[in-house]
């Protein structure tokens, strides 16, 4: 499409698409109403056909153009009339900072975890299935598609897959959930409420063999061919369900259900920042260097003499003239400061809108990490927006897989949530002191620090978890006497019981000695107290040797004058 500007403007082309279309933030996706119900055969082929295909095409065509721009492909607006050093500079001014924007957060997106309410640790289960689909590779091209289109999907299925039972050693199958992302362009979803709705009424679905299947209502679909620009169906499939497997990922929505990207806003300002690049360009190319001209100089009269008195002047060189009239002079070069200055203005409003760290520009340099954070902190508030959107999306995603693989307590449970990596500035030293204050004087254990480590990953903290008493004074003595810690006992995989250690035989035979010895030492302590007992039954007392009694018989002890509190004489 060739789109005129009026008012003796040149004429410009973008490709085969209408530069000056406007797909803003409020450029609503097509509306196509909901077919009817139990649609088949003639029918669903028509309303496929007639009505959801056009659709499909119009939101592929819009996608790509923002997949153009936010990948540093965006179109060139160049003049009929070709001129190939003009298209060269204006190739040159394309800059991919669009890409660096979507790239920055996406970044920082990072999902290290996913845990049950008042659990530290991750739920086994679930990250299992998180980490067998790849979903920490994943996750990288969700966000930067959500960024880009403004929403993406992943796709959730049943799949089954062969492991080992440790407890027998056998090979088992059971089901797994398939999660797989899928791009905008190859899922074009329906919804009643686009807003509120938790999952697609019916969802028209491209497969990378280029066949397509139609997803309906209770989680059936009915595979689709499409043949001489011709959809056809074929017979429905059944699955289990119950409703169309697909979780939608957005960047931002309003109530209308309307989403867009970080790309779709900025497009103008993306624009604005290649032409004045290409103006530069075209300055410092045609520009950017002194004209010498001269007047008053005699000139052959033949095209051959002309082109002999041509000469290259080089640095040293002096021009002299015979004729008194001659003239020599130059014309200064155009002052590129005017561009840079531009440019540098258009980056600031780039970085304003976007919500962009100042460093990513350049703007800020040799500054205290704190000062850094300060500086930073609209990037954080706009992340953080991103990750309460986009964490609703996975917590959906991960539901929907306990559902699929029969953890039904799982499904229903809306408080697990997943946990992002922590990506705020701050210096490691500065978090082992704060940490470390927080851990002794306010008594926080010392595990409930170590998710919070910048770099640590989950499963070092439950490889410290497993070894954190190994150094206790109980692991110890336990070690000594019994031979094994409570780290090492095993689980059944079967039932979930713990399986009893092995006997350690060197430890069993100490243990035997030591109660025999004891139980020799209790014997003879059991004699003695006979033997006392003995000596008690003759009136004989500890201490006295006589045999007259100890210090507490009444004999022996002499009576006290009430007036004078002496003693009483002894009695010969």
């Amino acid at each position: 499409m060739t789109a005129v500007i009026a008012n003796n403007s040149p004429t410009y082309a973008y490709g085969n698409v209408n530069p000056f279309a406007h797909f803003g933030p409020l450029a609503e996706p097509p509306c196509v109403d909901l077919p009817a119900d139990g649609l088949q055969g003639p029918e669903l082929e028509k309303y496929l056909n007639k009505t959801l295909w056009a659709a499909f095409e119009q939101e592929k065509e819009r996608l790509h153009w923002l997949e153009l721009w936010g990948t540093g492909r965006q179109p060139e607006v160049r003049p009929l009339k070709r001129n190939t050093e003009r298209a060269v500079l204006q190739r040159m001014a394309r800059t991919s900072w669009l890409p660096l924007a979507v790239t920055t957060f996406a970044q920082q997106m990072i999902v290290d975890g996913y845990r049950k309410a008042g659990e530290p640790e991750n739920y086994a289960a679930a990250w299992e299935s998180w980490n067998r689909n790849k979903m920490g590779m994943q996750q990288l091209a969700i966000n930067r598609a959500t960024m880009n289109y403004g929403y993406s999907y992943v796709r959730v299925t049943d799949a089954k897959i062969e492991t080992k039972d440790q407890a027998t050693g056998r090979k088992v199958t059971k089901s797994m959930a398939l999660m797989r992302a899928t791009s905008p362009k190859d899922c074009f979803a329906l919804y009643s409420d686009p807003y509120f709705d938790e999952y697609p009424q019916y969802v028209l679905e491209r497969l990378p063999d280029r066949t397509f299947r139609w997803w309906l209502p209770d989680g059936n679909y009915i595979p689709v061919k499409r043949e001489k620009n011709k959809l056809t169906v074929g017979a429905e499939v059944g699955t289990t369900y119950g409703m169309p497997p697909f979780v939608r990922y957005v960047n931002q929505i309003d109530l209308h259900g309307r989403c867009w990207g970080d790309v779709e806003p900025v497009i103008d300002i993306a624009a604005r920042i290649d032409k004045t690049a290409f103006d530069r360009l075209m300055v410092q190319h045609f520009n950017s260097f002194k004209v010498r001209w001269a007047t008053g100089l005699e000139q052959a009269d033949t095209p051959e003499g002309v082109e002999q008195d041509k000469i290259r002047i080089g640095n040293e060189d002096i021009l002299i003239a015979s004729d008194v009239q001659a003239k020599f002079g130059t014309l200064d070069e155009t002052s590129m400061e005017g561009f840079i200055s531009a440019y540098k203005a258009d980056l600031e409003t780039f970085a304003a809108v976007m919500q962009l760290p100042p460093n990513l520009m350049g703007q800020v340099v040799n500054v205290a990490a704190d000062a850094l954070d300060g500086a930073r902190r609209q990037t954080y508030q706009r992340l953080f927006e991103k990750q309460t959107v986009m964490g609703e999306a996975h917590a959906q995603v991960m539901r929907l897989a306990a559902l699929i693989e029969g953890r039904d307590d799982d499904a229903d449970d809306f408080t697990a949530r997943v946990t992002w990596q922590d990506v705020e500035v701050r210096s490691l030293a500065q978090f082992a002191d704060a940490w470390g204050k927080i851990v002794t004087q306010l008594g926080v254990p010392k595990w409930a620090a170590w998710n919070k480590i910048p770099g640590v990953e989950q499963s070092e903290v439950d490889a410290w978890r497993e070894h954190v008493l190994d150094d206790d004074p109980t692991s110890k003595y336990l070690r000594e006497v019994v031979g094994k810690t409570i780290t090492d006992l095993g689980v059944d995989t079967a039932t979930g019981a713990p399986v009893a250690p092995p006997v350690n035989t060197e430890i069993a035979e100490l243990q035997q000695d030591t109660a025999l010895k004891t139980a020799k030492m209790g014997a003879d302590a059991t004699a003695a107290a006979a033997k006392v007992s003995a000596a008690a039954g003759r009136g004989a007392q500890p201490g006295n040797s006589n045999g007259k009694g100890g210090p507490n018989n009444p004999a022996n002890q002499r009576g006290t004058n009430n007036k004078t509190g002496q003693p009483n004489p002894t009695k010969s």
